[in-house]
């Protein structure tokens, strides 16, 4: 008795009054709620219980719509949720944090999984809360890493220029396989290879050559500022490093974006592989403004182009579900020109399961048409790794 007793206080004293006290169990509904997901495809996940309340991250790489990929992701926490009367879910993309999506789930029981709409669940969009994202991003049932896993997918490359009256259509079509990886949270490369199959435009269109071959380290600053660093090979024959910067403002409903590169040119002139030094300062201050009500993105910025122009852009951006239909304008110390800009879907909804390495489709086909083709002034490249990039198809504040 008294050795029963004298064990007793040697472990309390020893290791404090909570190792006498049991360590609650995991809340109801948590492990099922990580396993369904991870069953499901979904990547970087954590969920919490506090109190009434259920926290929920998540990375989608198994959908191509965004919008639908939390609709299975709601889905799916309702048929374990329970008692829970709110839920708040954290999207993630290559491992940082994107966005917070708070609903509540009383009004969604009785709906079957692959039912919820989003135009349901009256969805308020915020940025990440830190101690929300601390508490799930640090839970016990974090799983399914998505780092480290490669992707290879392939799209079409499409150039067309109008105008020419002694050859009124001239175009050049090729393919482009890609591979693409996040090695750790916010660091991410891509690597493409341009295959010509018929080209009627420049000479470099005759030639495999690259495309985007750049590596990105994006970094969330507090809130709701967004800093991205690339270097590489760009688009329009630009290699070099890029610096960009975002602050979203009043409730993710107006942004302000810097951005500066250095680069020189790279491609493939009189049959052989031509470089310059990197000599070439580019800049853009730019604003947005999220017009949810029409889904629609208005950009304004001042610019100082690929070959040294100045000029004025304006960019106004609607989004049809997953088409996104562009119109531009700009005027630039050298020529004025204007033009539109699309994106659509290619075909597969659902992608199969992320594994080590995973064969799928492109997201989208992307398209820019300028009046004035081919033309030097006005141009931007494109690093692959841009801030807007992030948001999958859907503009921060336009979630519905």
């Amino acid at each position: 008795m008294h050795g029963g007793r004298l064990f007793i206080l040697l472990v309390f004293f020893a290791q404090g009054p909570a190792a006498l006290i049991a360590q609650p169990a995991p809340a109801p509904g948590v492990d099922d709620i990580v396993a369904a997901l991870a069953e499901s495809g979904f990547e970087n996940l954590g969920v919490v219980r506090a109190e009434d309340r259920l926290i929920v991250t998540y990375e989608n790489r198994v959908y191509r719509y965004e919008i639908r990929a939390f609709s299975e992701v709601v889905s799916t926490i309702v048929r374990f949720a329970r008692d829970a009367k709110s839920l708040t879910v954290i999207q993630q993309r290559h491992g940082l944090p994107l966005r917070s999506l708070t609903a509540p789930l009383g009004n969604f029981r009785p709906l079957q999984p692959g039912t919820v709409a989003v135009s349901e669940m009256d969805v308020v969009e915020t940025s990440v809360d830190a101690a929300d994202w601390a508490s799930v991003s640090s839970s016990a049932s974090r799983t399914a890493s998505s780092f480290r896993r490669f992707d290879v997918t392939m799209q079409p490359h499409v150039a067309i220029r109008f105008g020419n009256y002694a050859d009124a259509l001239q175009t050049q079509i090729g393919l482009v396989p890609e591979i693409r990886t996040t090695i750790v949270p916010g660091l991410r490369g891509r690597a493409q290879v341009i295959l010509p199959i018929q080209n009627e435009l420049d000479e470099q269109g005759d030639y495999v050559r690259p495309g985007l071959v750049s590596i990105n380290q994006t970094l969330r600053i507090h809130d709701d500022t967004f800093v991205s660093l690339s270097g590489g090979y760009f688009s329009h024959n630009r290699y070099g490093v890029d610096l960009e910067s975002r602050t979203f403002l009043r409730g993710r409903r107006f942004s302000v974006g810097v951005r500066i590169g250095y680069t020189g040119y790279a491609g493939i002139r009189d049959g052989s592989w031509s470089q310059s030094s990197i000599g070439r300062l580019c800049a853009a201050l730019t604003t947005d403004v999220y017009v949810r009500r029409h889904s629609l993105l208005i950009r304004s910025g001042l610019h100082r182009f690929v070959y040294g122009d100045v000029g004025w852009r304006l960019d106004v951006v609607r989004t049809f579900g997953e088409v996104q239909l562009g119109l531009f304008g700009l005027v630039s110390q050298a020529e004025n020109n204007a033009g539109f800009s699309l994106a659509i879907p290619l075909f597969g909804r659902k992608y199969g399961s992320p594994a080590s390495l995973r064969i799928r489709p492109a997201r989208t086909f992307d398209w820019e048409y300028r009046y004035r083709g081919f033309q030097t002034n006005g141009l931007r490249y494109d690093t692959g790794h841009g801030i807007d990039d992030l948001w999958g198809g859907v503009f921060p504040g336009l979630f519905e």
